[in-house]
């Protein structure tokens, strides 16, 4: 049975926005083409909030210094759900993000892989750490799951995660051929994401999956993508799902609602 809370946002589900307290958490991806056979499957995350004028606005990192803060369309399908909190967190998180348009400025962040270098990334108050640090960069991923931390409320635990897993070296050297193909990164920044190790990815799914529980309720450092512990029972018992089985209902609603 899934246990997702996703739904698309289009212009029939707008309720949301009443009350200028909500915060999600979206997906986006392609789906199936020449290229990609099989369901769609996301591969972009970020977040939406309802700003001070009471509209809808995506926030979320895109690439090298390039993050979008923008009033949200409904021409593109967007996957979502609510990020976890009760209404007092969730106007406070959105006021968190509001400070990077009351600031009018957004910070320029490069595209990396580097987790670990990435931790920590944003304080209590909503700014970034590491302007000056062309070692440091994120991804999609790393950036929605870093602001949730630097506002108090972290969804995942780096030290938890699992290194150098092969479906996520498969990933990474499919980016980076792209990377070289195109050549829009430089070959030392490329040469550094190849040399990372341990590599650990965090994914859009995953990030997002977690950041869609219940606060009050759970504790999201319990969740790991590590398999149960012999005798738990399962997601039958009283061992909290893990990351992958949350991750895998979200999938498998977002290839079944998306075209």
């Amino acid at each position: 049975m899934l246990t997702t809370k996703f739904a698309l946002v289009d212009e029939d589900n707008r309720d949301y926005e009443k009350g200028g307290q909500y915060v999600g958490v979206f997906l986006k991806g392609p789906g199936p083409c020449a290229d990609r056979p099989g369901p769609a499957h996301p591969n972009h995350v970020g977040l939406l909030f309802v700003d001070g004028e009471g509209a809808t606005r995506e926030f979320h990192f895109v690439t090298d210094n390039r993050i979008l803060n923008k009033v949200l369309t409904r021409d593109k399908p967007y996957f979502h759900a609510a990020i976890g909190f009760d209404s007092m967190n969730a106007k406070a998180f959105a006021g968190y993000l509001n400070v990077f348009l009351e600031e009018g400025k957004l910070p320029r962040i490069k595209y990396g892989l580097d987790w670990f270098m990435a931790l920590g990334s944003f304080d209590e108050n909503g700014h970034y750490r590491y302007d000056d640090d062309e070692r440091r960069g994120m991804t999609c991923s790393i950036f929605v799951s870093e602001l949730l931390t630097g506002f108090g409320h972290p969804v995942v635990d780096y030290s938890k995660w699992p290194q150098n897993q092969p479906s996520d070296l498969a990933w990474r050297r499919k980016k980076i051929e792209g990377y070289r193909e195109r050549g829009t990164l430089s070959p030392e920044r490329v040469a550094e994401m190849e040399r990372l190790d341990p590599f650990v990815r965090l994914r859009p799914e995953e990030v997002a999956a977690v950041a869609a529980e219940d606060f009050e309720t759970w504790d999201g450092l319990e969740h790991h993508r590590e398999p149960h512990p012999e005798g738990c029972g399962g997601n039958a018992g009283e061992c909290p799902l893990t990351i992958e089985e949350l991750a895998a209902d979200v999938v498998q609603e977002f290839a079944a609602v998306l075209p």
